[in-house]
């Protein structure tokens, strides 16, 4: 069986999100007859640590951490009383109890000379910041270790929100990205008000409010509505105070936290919103009210020597102006869609909308898989892309699992997680 090393953890803002993913990969692929899973840890400080089953199973990177750094502690603590115990559930085990609270701190290189001397396969569970902009890959490209997601230079495209709206309109794609303004921190807080005043001018013929967002950035970090020049002095005044997160009701309309990486950077993009339809469910039944025409989806892909396919397209169903990281990964908070309902998107757009998807991700180099959100007009069949995610999220909830299941013949999760790293290899 080959060797999976499962890394996950960070110290981006969705480093609890890649907790989930990393965790769920890793207990997946336990059941698999083909490949053994090791979950390791990328620790606040860069560290990684190998996370034995059960130092593993906390629910964030803070606590997993701390068991690592306390893991001998905890053994002595336990070892008195563990031979007792076992005797009287009558319960035998041949692996020595030390080997569940071993673990030391590798440096980032040393992982990497692990990986390569035991000829494993490195499945990246982070998500944003080095994971995701294509350090890591280059990293394990340079010592030809083989990962799933897409190659270094796809994965900093990716990352860069105006690169990717950028390669797409200069290559006619019909997938168009949304106008967009970049915005230095500096500059913004100097200039707040012109600023403010050009967008809204510029934006004028598509919307009266407007989303900022780092640009480079996980998927959910950082992005806010915003509807008015207070709103812009407040975000960025926060985001040079380096705070972790927004609070609730800190900008107009705000009704929950906004998490911030600590490496969010100065560059921001300004970027007109998008008024969707209302799509809701109440008592099991559908709702949709039509205004402009604009529905959000999201749409997984995959690549295997060059040939694209797209998934089932997925609406998003949001109980706010901008998905926030649960309703998109965390079980219970969020709806999807799963084929889009012909009485919203006909069975000829879905075709359509896969088609240019496939188009999209060749133009942006994914390779193995990958997640585009877009906006899509079921008016006027108009496309426009929010951003292509390089390396989406696998939490037991993440959307991407209900499309792998909608596949003919259905993928289960680990069936699908397997394909990955088959194809990836």
């Amino acid at each position: 069986m080959k060797d999976i090393y499962v890394l996950f953890g960070g110290y981006t803002a969705e480093r609890q999100v890649s907790v989930m993913t990393g965790t769920n990969v890793w207990l997946k692929l336990r059941n698999s007859k083909h490949f053994k899973p090791h979950p390791f840890l990328l620790a606040p400080d860069k560290t990684v640590w190998p996370t034995p089953y059960t130092l593993a199973l906390s629910h964030t990177v803070e606590e997993i951490w701390h068991n690592c750094q306390n893991a001998q502690n905890m053994y002595r603590k336990i070892k008195p009383f563990a031979e007792e115990i076992q005797e009287k559930l009558g319960f035998k085990t041949t692996k020595c109890l030390s080997e569940s609270y071993k673990t030391e701190p590798l440096s980032l290189e040393q992982f990497i000379a692990l990986a390569k001397h035991n000829n494993a396969f490195v499945f990246i569970g982070l998500h944003g910041g080095m994971g995701e902009n294509g350090k890591l890959q280059k990293m394990l490209e340079d010592a030809n270790i083989p990962h799933n997601g897409s190659k270094a230079s796809a994965s900093e495209i990716c990352m860069d929100k105006f690169k990717t709206a950028h390669v797409l309109s200069e290559n006619s794609s019909s997938i168009q990205g949304l106008p967009k303004i970049t915005l230095d921190l500096e500059q913004g807080l100097s200039e707040t008000e012109n600023i403010w005043l050009n967008a809204i001018k510029q934006f004028e013929n598509i919307s009266s409010t407007i989303i900022i967002k780092p640009r480079y950035d996980g998927c959910s970090a950082g992005i806010v509505r915003l509807y008015n020049s207070n709103d812009l002095s407040t975000y960025l005044d926060l985001i040079k105070q380096k705070v972790p997160f927004i609070p609730e009701n800190t900008i107009t309309n705000q009704v929950s936290i906004v998490e911030i990486s600590p490496e969010t950077g100065t560059e921001f993009l300004l970027e007109p919103f998008i008024e969707t339809d209302q799509i809701s469910i109440d008592n099991t039944q559908l709702k949709h009210q039509i205004t402009t025409g604009w529905i959000e989806l999201t749409v997984g892909v995959l690549e295997h020597n060059g040939i694209y396919h797209s998934l089932n397209p997925s609406i998003t169903v949001t109980t706010s102006h901008v998905l926030t990281v649960e309703e998109k990964f965390q079980g219970g908070t969020g709806v999807n869609l799963t084929p889009p309902p012909e009485s919203i998107i006909s069975k000829t757009q879905t075709q359509k909308i896969c088609l240019e998807i496939e188009k999209a991700s060749r133009l942006l180099g994914i390779k193995n898989y990958a997640r585009l959100d877009i906006f899509f007009n079921h008016k006027t069949d108009q496309l426009v892309l929010i951003e292509a995610n390089s390396l989406p999220a696998l939490t037991p909830s993440t959307v991407i699992y209900h499309q792998a299941l909608a596949e003919n013949p259905p993928l289960t999760p680990r069936m699908f997680l397997e394909k990955l790293i088959q194809q990836a290899s």
